[in-house]
């Protein structure tokens, strides 16, 4: 799923909660001007995040993705599947810090898709301190948080914002070497994500989400390729581990994946995932996903 390229660091579809990491203000008075396509955007929203770190290409799930499987399948809001903003304060160090912003970013995407206006300010202020601790004093410009807030009752606003936050957060990843963060922060988010997902389908067996658990083999291979660079200390490390035996989970999954050329937009510089893997998730492969989604979680969330 590796593949050597020369662009910049990006994140083309729509670029889910998570990489609100990434949203620092932008000096470029360009990319405060671009207009975004809302339609477009929710569309590539239902697509998977294309990464780039290193000359290399990573397929990661979008969590918003997620969020939009739940909310059109019917499963209804539920806050115990989220992260306490309370828990902020008890991460201290900077590996908890940015594995967990992965996490309330997933849990801000949750919240915006299923309209939950005074939850999704909570998240987003949440996110803000963790970023802020981690350094990135340029997250979440002033303007850009207002037009989030000014914007929370508009149908489809999470997507414009966060693709325009992904855009301004380009350049300051480029120049700025996180790398390693945004690997943590990645990570969080798939996990959330996943967790979103489990809880759901456990509460309702709904086939759809089940086979969506089952289709993030790949994703995880491929989210723990781009994690191997970092594993130079105990707490990445032994994330990175705990990622890898979740993958064994994935090894009684039968799967067929077909490869369909990606789609690129270069007025956009977006570019989509194409590709479809089929899958037939048996009982006992969907609850050993789960069980360790929710160890990892649980070690993560503290």
């Amino acid at each position: 799923m590796l593949k050597k390229v020369s662009s910049k660091l990006a994140i083309y579809t729509l670029a889910s909660s998570l990489i609100l990491i990434t949203a620092c203000g932008s000096d470029d008075p360009k990319e405060k001007e671009q207009v975004f396509d809302i339609n477009k955007t929710q569309r590539e929203g239902e697509k998977t995040l294309v990464v780039q770190m290193d000359g290399q290409i990573f397929s990661i799930p979008s969590p918003v993705q997620t969020a939009f499987l739940l909310k059109e399948s019917g499963i209804a809001y539920d806050p115990t599947c989220l992260n306490s903003e309370d828990n902020v304060h008890n991460y201290s160090t900077i590996h908890s810090k940015a594995v967990n912003l992965g996490i309330y970013g997933a849990d801000l995407g949750y919240n915006t898709i299923f309209e939950s206006t005074e939850a999704s300010l909570k998240y987003l202020k949440t996110i803000r301190t963790l970023a802020e601790d981690l350094g990135l004093v340029n997250v979440f410009s002033e303007s850009l948080v207002r037009r989030f807030q000014d914007n929370l009752g508009v149908k489809d606003s999470m997507l414009v914002f966060v693709s325009e936050a992904y855009r301004a957060g380009d350049n300051y990843l480029k120049n700025n070497d996180k790398h390693n963060i945004v690997a943590l922060v990645l990570a969080g988010g798939f996990i959330e994500s996943l967790h979103h997902a489990c809880k759901a389908a456990e509460a309702s067996g709904d086939e759809k989400i089940i086979k969506r658990i089952g289709e993030q083999g790949n994703s995880l291979r491929s989210l723990i390729s781009l994690m191997n660079p970092y594993r130079n200390t105990e707490e990445f490390d032994g994330l990175a581990r705990n990622l890898e035996e979740l993958h064994e989970n994935y090894s009684g999954i039968e799967s067929q994946y077909e490869y369909r050329p990606s789609s690129t937009d270069s007025l956009s510089k977006t570019t989509v995932i194409n590709s479809v893997t089929t899958v037939n998730v048996s009982a006992e492969s969907f609850q050993a996903i789960c069980n360790m989604v929710y160890q990892i979680r649980n070690e993560i969330v503290g």
